[in-house]
C-alpha cells in the first residue's frame, strides 16, 4: 500500500515537473499546421506524364522530328530538317567507360549506370540525327527547335509562330506510314515532293 502511494506521489511530481508549452510555441505550431493544410498536393502527375510521353516519342523509330537549326551568322537563313526517331547526344554510348575495384572481393565493376534509354553518358556536347532516307545531320553549336509536327515561322521576326503547316503535316504522316512499313526511300520521296525538293 505504501509502495502504491509513493508511486502516485512520484508520478504526480514528475507530471508537475514537465514544463508547460509556451503560448508563442503553441501559436507557431498552429500557424505551421494551418499553412501546411493550404499547400497544394498534386494529383495529376503532369511532370511524370510529360516524362513518359517524351520517352514514348524517343522510343518510336517511326517518329519524324522537324528540327529547325538557327545559324550563328545573322545573314544565314534557318534550315529545317526532318529527323527520324530522335536526336542523339554525342556523349551517349551503349557501354560504360569507367571501372572500379571492390575492396572486399577485388572484383572489377563499373560505377556508371545506364539511363532509361539503356545508354550511358550525358546529353552533351552536340546532337545529331538521321533523315528518313538515312542522311546524317549534325547540329553542333546550333540553336535548334524540334517538333513532332512541322511549323510555319517567319524568319524576319523574333517571334516563332507555331502554326501547323497542313500539307507538310499530311506528308509527314504519310512518310511515317512508309517508315513503319520499312520503306525509307518512299518516305524520303514523299517529303521531297511535299517540300518542292528543297
Amino acid at each position: 500500500m505504501w509502495l502504491c502511494g509513493s508511486l502516485a506521489v512520484v508520478l504526480l511530481a514528475t507530471a508537475c515537473d514537465v514544463p508547460q508549452e509556451s503560448e508563442a510555441s503553441k501559436q507557431a505550431q498552429d500557424n505551421n499546421e494551418r499553412m501546411q493544410s493550404q499547400v497544394y498536393v498534386q494529383h495529376n502527375n503532369v511532370e511524370f506524364q510529360n516524362y513518359n510521353d517524351r520517352q514514348k516519342v524517343a522510343d518510336d523509330p517511326a517518329t519524324i522530328l522537324w528540327c529547325t537549326a538557327y545559324p550563328t551568322n545573322p545573314n544565314a537563313r534557318p534550315v529545317t530538317v526532318p529527323i527520324r526517331g530522335k536526336l542523339t547526344s554525342s556523349d551517349k554510348r551503349p557501354y560504360a567507360t569507367t571501372t572500379a575495384r571492390s575492396g572486399a572481393t577485388d572484383s572489377v565493376y563499373s560505377p556508371e549506370i545506364p539511363g532509361p534509354d539503356g545508354m550511358y553518358g550525358s546529353s552533351v556536347p552536340y546532337r545529331y540525327g538521321f533523315t528518313p532516307a538515312g542522311v546524317y545531320v549534325d547540329f553542333t553549336d546550333l540553336q535548334t527547335v524540334c517538333t513532332t509536327e512541322p511549323t510555319v515561322y517567319q524568319s524576319q521576326q523574333t517571334e516563332l509562330v507555331l502554326r501547323t503547316d497542313q500539307p507538310l503535316s499530311d506528308a509527314s504522316a504519310k512518310a511515317r506510314t512508309a517508315l513503319q512499313a520499312g520503306n525509307p526511300g518512299e518516305a524520303a520521296r514523299i517529303l521531297e515532293q511535299a517540300t518542292g525538293g528543297h
